[in-house]
């Protein structure tokens, strides 16, 4: 797969942590329901034309997907990307530029205890909400950790913020809206509950060789301007 052009678009954001509704009522226009005949998943609003979700809600020979807003608008998307080592992938569609791009924690890493929101399309449910703590921040350097349970060699936020299928794509915002993770997957081992996996956006920037906006003091730690 040739690497798509992608750029971090900045978005203002609050200096204070925000109530769950707040940040629902903000960013829930700029999640997507991902849908073919194959699969149901999420996504979310990264740039013009453009839409973030996981390798494994687009994986298949058919690379067309309907893409459904919270507005109830339909366009078609096609995937122009795929990253199976990291599990994410890039679909271009059009007739989503009515919706921003949610603004991305692309400076920093969260951290164990932060308030964390969940947004997509449990079991094909547009538009669902569910919060949390971050449980972890899982480095491959602590792989060791995840044996069995996850890849060692990428970021992983562990939270206890509700995941189930459909939510896959989805972002995991944290307490000011900002994108921290896109959902990937939760585990049952050993009948445990609410181990649920996000993938790093971090990681993800940086795997598309994504260059960062240069930094100004203007900024907040995750390099996003504070709204007046």
């Amino acid at each position: 797969w040739e690497k798509p052009s992608v750029s971090i678009s900045l978005q203002p954001v609050s200096e204070k942590k925000l109530d769950v509704e707040d940040i629902a009522s903000q960013s829930l226009p700029s999640i997507v329901m991902l849908k073919n005949d194959r699969s149901t998943g999420s996504g979310f609003i990264l740039g013009k034309d453009t839409i973030l979700t996981n390798r494994h809600v687009v994986s298949g020979r058919d690379p067309r997907f309907l893409i459904t807003s919270p507005s109830g608008s339909k366009s078609e998307g096609e995937v122009v990307y795929i990253d199976r080592k990291l599990d994410f992938a890039v679909v271009k569609a059009s007739g989503i530029n009515r919706s921003s791009p949610l603004p991305l924690c692309y400076r920093s890493y969260p951290f164990p205890g932060q308030t964390v929101v969940a947004l997509g399309s449990p079991l094909g449910l547009a538009g669902t909400v569910t919060t949390g703590i971050v449980s972890a921040v899982r480095s491959p350097q602590e792989g060791g950790d995840l044996k069995g349970i996850a890849p060692n060699y990428i970021t992983l936020i562990q939270t206890d913020a509700s995941i189930s299928p459909g939510n896959s794509g989805g972002p995991l915002l944290n307490n000011r809206g900002e994108v921290i993770g896109v959902n990937t997957w939760s585990s049952a081992r050993g009948g445990a509950q609410n181990i649920n996996f996000a993938i790093s956006i971090v990681d993800i920037l940086k795997a598309l060789e994504v260059q960062a906006p240069q930094y100004s003091p203007d900024l907040n730690k995750c390099g996003n301007p504070i709204k007046d």
